[in-house]
């Protein structure tokens, strides 16, 4: 993988979801996604999913690209959780449904692999369950790395009442 990279700012969600997509993917087509059981992320081909409890509005993420899986940490997170993706242009942006997140979420991703490991994390998403709000009360840790496994997803932290909801569906 290239050098590790870390950007942070708001992303906009809307209708519960943000984005992470490959250069030749767009947020319309999202609606290939099926939402897996893990009550926080889904991913299809160039696709990560992630699922917000605020309807609309911003949230907090920083998105981490590193050289090698890094110690986890639930401390401060309500929910964390590892899935695959497959990056097929090998590069990465940070996407809302309606809007385009802040400047500093606007540096692509670059990645060697067209296949990565993800661990998402999530705080927050009780707060304002369902609600528009006007300023970020959730935050997410997106870190990413290359693998050459296609490791099935793993909740590794869950304590939300909103990830529980979501895995019962």
């Amino acid at each position: 993988m290239p050098e590790p990279l870390t950007i942070s700012g708001t992303v906009e969600a809307s209708y519960h979801q943000f984005f992470l997509l490959d250069v030749d993917t767009y947020p319309e087509d999202a609606g290939r996604l099926s939402w897996q059981d893990n009550g926080l992320v889904t991913t299809t081909t160039g696709i990560l999913a992630i699922s917000t409890g605020i309807h609309t509005g911003p949230a907090r993420l920083v998105v981490e690209r590193l050289s090698s899986a890094p110690p986890l940490t639930t401390r401060t997170w309500d929910d964390v959780v590892e899935t695959s993706l497959h990056v097929p242009q090998r590069e990465l942006r940070v996407a809302g449904l309606m809007q385009e997140p802040s400047p500093e979420l606007r540096t692509p991703v670059q990645v060697d692999s067209t296949l990565c490991r993800v661990r998402v994390h999530a705080s927050g998403r009780d707060t304002a369950f369902d609600v528009a709000v006007s300023d970020a009360v959730e935050d997410y840790l997106v870190q990413l790395w290359e693998t050459d496994s296609d490791d099935p997803d793993a909740i590794m932290h869950a304590t939300s009442s909103y990830g529980t909801r979501m895995r019962g569906h």
